[in-house]
């Protein structure tokens, strides 16, 4: 971090011509040494699940917690990749400047499908029923996004 905005700071005072090059921005960053993944234990992931209750984002957590998905691409599954016993993985959304962006998956396969244990298929039970309610609720103000996770109102979580 620190790397990167001395050759910020040095980008600008290059462009506003105080210095002649950007020293900073000739010596590679420094290698951060890579770590194992840390993984919640099973004690961990029930106590956040006990911690999200009835919120309306906790079969988010549960999906997520039960397939071992990425959040960008749970937030990315459409009812249309979710059968009775499994899921397909087919992108991800992510938040850019200009609002929220489905992609494809960063695999060369493209799309993997995903078994759903009980715990993962409860949970889009819940949220379909979820769904439903705020659909009714929210009217024609519904924006019908064909995704699991959504807003009250159906865009992209």
């Amino acid at each position: 971090k620190a790397h990167q905005a001395m050759r910020l700071v040095w980008a600008t005072a290059v462009r506003d011509g105080l210095v002649r090059r950007n020293v900073p921005g000739e010596v590679p960053p420094p290698r951060l040494p890579r770590t194992e993944a840390r993984w919640f234990t099973p004690e961990e992931v029930t106590a956040l699940r006990q911690a999200a209750g009835q919120h309306r984002y906790a079969p988010l957590l549960d999906f997520v917690a039960f397939t071992g998905l990425r959040i960008s691409e749970a937030l990315a599954i459409r009812w249309d990749d979710v059968t009775a016993d499994a899921v397909r993985v087919t992108g991800s959304l992510t938040r850019t400047g200009k609002g929220i962006v489905r992609d494809d998956t960063k695999t060369t396969a493209g799309v993997r499908v995903i078994p759903l244990v009980p715990e993962a298929a409860a949970a889009l039970r819940t949220r379909k029923a979820t769904q439903a309610a705020e659909r009714l609720k929210a009217g024609p103000a519904w924006h019908d996004t064909g995704l699991v996770f959504t807003t009250e109102a159906g865009s992209g979580a």
